[in-house]
């Protein structure tokens, strides 16, 4: 075990850590530093008080120490994302490539039906990009067999990111970089959150989930096959319940407050 995790965790003591941070590290390989380990325990903590932890089914923590230990679900950390390719980058995410030949994707390993929240109308997906939104396509997507709308893309053209989830279609301009997305689907509004704020809402259109295929990030799983792949670099992303906007602020906050450094 690397120095500096053991039950002393360095001066800081590794009990003073809430139980839902010491099951993750627990899970990693590879540990962060003790003072790693706080900034994530701070993140959580900061989720757990705003009252989205309960919200998350999957929550990858890209922007961490080593590239293993960020496949690693933060939320349920006996399961693990897998990566086909993508670049990690200590502190900063996986990259992806625009290329589909380069076939580069991160399998989240789990169909929409197996989350807790699989119900229909209730659902957020979210990433936070590094990158800027101008170029690349999908970040995260998934087809279901019978080709109904039935992709969940946080999608940027021309300056415009366009989210689809279900049917419902929201569009809002960004420039620049890091930029943290949330789609939600509540079972009466599709809403666009980001960096916390709502921008953007619409009556929900209707319409199942796909449930066929694992969802995949950095491309859209087009079963089994990859489509609209991304050249973006990302430090996090999941799937949770719809959320609502003092909820999207809350995990803004704890993910810009607590950052993961060397």
């Amino acid at each position: 075990m690397r120095a500096g995790l053991g039950l002393g965790l360095g001066s800081g003591g590794g009990s003073l850590l809430l139980p839902e941070t010491r099951a993750y590290i627990a899970a990693m390989e590879i540990k962060p530093t003790a003072n790693q380990a706080k900034a994530i325990n701070a993140r959580v903590k900061a989720l757990i008080a705003g009252g989205v932890w309960p919200l998350f089914d999957q929550l990858l923590f890209y922007d961490i120490h080593d590239a293993t230990a960020a496949l690693i679900d933060a939320k349920v950390p006996t399961r693990s994302a897998t990566n086909n390719g993508c670049a990690h980058t200590a502190y900063n995410g996986y990259l992806g490539s625009a290329v589909v030949l380069d076939n580069k994707y991160i399998d989240s390993g789990i169909r929409l039906d197996q989350f807790a929240s699989g119900r229909n109308q209730d659902l957020s997906i979210f990433y936070w990009s590094n990158t800027n939104n101008t170029t690349g396509d999908v970040v995260v997507g998934v087809i279901g067999a019978n080709g109904i709308y039935v992709r969940v893309i946080p999608r940027a053209i021309a300056n415009t990111l366009r989210t689809q989830i279900c049917g419902g279609t929201l569009s809002y301009s960004l420039t620049g970089t890091n930029h943290f997305v949330i789609i939600s689907r509540d079972g009466s509004n599709v809403s666009l959150y980001v960096n916390g704020v709502l921008v953007q809402t619409q009556e929900e259109a209707g319409g199942d989930m796909p449930t066929t295929h694992n969802v995949w990030y950095l491309a859209v799983n087009n079963a089994g096959t990859i489509q609209l792949p991304s050249n973006k670099q990302i430090r996090l992303c999941g799937i949770a319940k719809a959320m609502t906007e003092s909820q999207a602020l809350s995990f803004y906050n704890a993910i810009l407050d607590n950052p993961v450094e060397a």
